[in-house]
């Protein structure tokens, strides 16, 4: 199924063992796909290519999971670094499934939609509105 360009979807990254879903858009997976399809090895990883930059996203993305999972309000006290660790999820999920030919583990739910709604471009929950009970 071709999902819309705009269409936000979810990044399923419990796949690879790190505990978060990171939402993005079609149009950026596809932008990653292109960049790792165009352009020559020598360009990623400062030369030491593809490969070698998948290892090292995985990596990092491992360390920064661990750090934010060790409190739930870091991504609050750390919003930039909290951006960069989903930045290089969504790339990693990228040139993970680009190297194996395998599909971007998207979360594939009807209720995520809802969700969605609620989450900014950093994949993280915006405030939710108040309910009066």
């Amino acid at each position: 199924m071709k999902i819309k360009s705009k269409t936000a979807v979810a990044i399923n990254m419990f796949a690879y063992g790190i505990t978060t879903i990171v939402s993005t858009t079609q149009e950026q997976i596809d932008w990653y796909f292109n960049e790792f399809k165009i352009q020559p090895d020598k360009k990623f990883g400062k030369g030491a290519g593809k490969d070698q930059l998948c290892a090292f996203l995985y990596q990092q993305i491992k360390r920064e999971d661990a750090f934010f999972s060790s409190d739930i309000f870091n991504s609050e006290k750390y919003p930039s670094r909290w951006q960069e660790f989903l930045e290089d999820c969504i790339a990693f999920a990228c040139i993970d499934s680009y190297l194996n030919n395998t599909a971007v583990p998207l979360v594939d739910n009807p209720q995520l939609v809802t969700l969605l709604n609620f989450m900014g471009d950093t994949g993280k929950i915006n405030n939710l509105p108040s309910f009066s009970y």
